[in-house]
C-alpha cells in the first residue's frame, strides 16, 4: 500500500520542477530582449555617467587655469584614464586646488651698516621733496626724513637740482611699499620719523647719494651709514654725476644773483629763535620777495620792508622787535646742524649761516 502511494506522488513533483524551469527561461529571455533594446549604438555611443563627470571636471579645471595669473599658473596635471566606459585622454585634476593671490612680497635685506632693529612696513602716500616723504604706517599718515643725506630744496625755495632730486625720489618710492629702519633717533625736532628706507632690496638713501642727487651729511647720533654715504658721494663726484657734473657746476655759477653780497646773515641764535642780517651795500634793499629758511626743517619766512645801507635787521621766528615771521612754534634745530639760508626774489642763495 505504501509503495503504491509513493508512485502516485512522483508525477506531481515532476510537473512542479518543469514549471519552474519554464518560468526561469521566460524571465531570462525578457531580460535579454530588454538589454538588446537599450544597448548603446555602435555608431554613436551614449556618454556614460563617468564620462559626464569627467567632462565637468575637465571644463572646471581648464576654466580655473585660464583665470589664474600667468605668474601663478601650474602645469596641467597628467591625463588619467577613466574606467567604466570609453577611455579618454582629457586631463583631469586629481584634487581640488584653490589658488589665492598674495601681495607682492616686501623684501628689504638691510645693508651691513643698518642697525639690527625691527623693520617697519609702510606705504608711501606722498613725496614731499628729494629727502622727505609721507607714509601710511599702521593706518596713520606720518612724515619721514631720510637719515644721513640732504638733497637740494624744491618746496619753499628752488635750489639747483632740487627738482631733479624730487623727481628721482618719486620714481623710486611714490605709491610703493617701503621698509624702514631706525638708527638712534626716533624723530627730528619737526616730528618727522628719521629712517633708512628700502623698496625691495634698493636702499633709497644710498641711491640718491650714489646718483649725485644728494649730499652725504653726518647728523649725530644717527651715523651708522655715514661712511657708506660718504664713499657713495666721493664716487659720484669722481664720475661727475648729478650735482657734480661739469654742466651742473657751470649752471650753478651762472645762477648767481646780481644782489649777491648785498645782504649777509651775520648771526643766528637758535635758542632765542632769531637771525640777524646786514645790508652791506651802499643803497637800501627792498626785502619783498626775499626769503629766510631754516634748512633742516624747510620752514621759510617771507620777508618784506626796506633795509637801509649798513643797517642790521633782526628776524624773529615768532614775534619780537625787528621783523616777525609769526611761526607758532620754534623752527631752529638746537641739537643738529640747521643752517639759516637767505634767498633773493630769484630764489638764488645769497647767504647762509653757519
Amino acid at each position: 500500500m505504501q509503495s503504491s502511494s509513493s508512485q502516485k506522488k512522483f508525477p506531481g513533483k515532476f510537473l512542479k520542477i518543469g514549471a519552474a524551469v519554464i518560468a526561469s527561461f521566460f524571465i531570462v529571455c525578457c531580460l535579454a530582449v530588454f538589454a538588446i533594446a537599450n544597448s548603446p549604438s555602435t555608431t554613436s555611443p551614449a556618454p556614460t555617467m563617468t564620462q559626464d563627470f569627467n567632462a565637468m571636471l575637465t571644463q572646471t579645471y581648464e576654466t580655473a587655469i585660464v583665470s589664474i595669473p600667468e605668474a601663478t599658473q601650474m602645469e596641467k596635471l597628467p591625463a588619467i584614464p577613466v574606467t567604466g566606459g570609453t577611455e579618454t585622454s582629457t586631463p583631469a585634476p586629481t584634487a581640488l586646488v584653490i589658488f589665492t593671490s598674495t601681495p607682492e612680497q616686501i623684501s628689504a635685506p638691510p645693508q651691513p651698516c643698518i642697525p639690527n632693529r625691527p623693520p617697519q612696513y609702510a606705504k608711501v602716500v606722498k613725496v614731499v621733496d628729494g629727502d622727505t616723504i609721507r607714509v601710511l604706517l599702521e593706518g596713520v599718515e606720518k612724515p619721514v626724513r631720510y637719515v644721513g643725506i640732504d638733497t637740494p630744496e624744491s618746496t619753499f625755495q628752488i635750489e639747483y637740482f632740487g627738482e631733479q632730486a624730487s623727481q628721482k625720489n618719486k620714481e623710486l618710492v611714490e605709491g610703493r611699499d617701503v621698509v624702514m629702519y631706525r638708527d638712534v633717533s626716533e624723530t627730528d625736532d619737526f616730528d618727522r620719523l628719521l629712517r633708512y628706507v628700502f623698496v625691495g632690496d634698493k636702499f633709497i638713501n644710498y641711491e640718491l647719494v650714489s646718483q649725485g642727487l644728494a649730499n652725504a651729511l653726518r647728523y649725530e647720533p644717527d651715523t651708522s651709514c655715514a661712511e657708506l654715504f660718504a664713499k657713495a658721494e666721493s664716487e659720484a663726484k669722481a664720475l661727475g654725476l648729478g650735482l657734480w657734473s661739469a654742466s651742473a657746476t657751470q649752471s650753478a655759477l651762472s645762477t648767481q644773483s646780481p644782489s649777491a653780497g648785498n645782504l649777509e646773515i651775520v648771526f643766528v641764535d637758535k635758542e632765542a629763535e632769531y637771525v640777524d642780517i646786514k645790508n652791506n651795500s651802499s643803497s637800501p634793499v627792498d626785502l619783498n620777495g626775499w626769503m629766510l629758511v631754516s634748512e633742516k626743517g624747510s620752514q621759510a619766512c617771507d620777508l618784506g620792508g626796506i633795509i637801509q645801507s649798513g643797517e642790521k635787521l633782526r628776524i624773529w621766528a615768532g614775534t619780537g622787535e625787528g621783523y616777525s615771521c609769526n611761526f607758532g612754534k620754534n623752527i631752529w634745530n638746537n641739537s643738529e646742524p640747521d643752517p639759516a639760508v637767505l634767498y633773493d626774489p630769484q630764489h638764488a642763495e645769497i647767504s647762509r649761516y653757519p
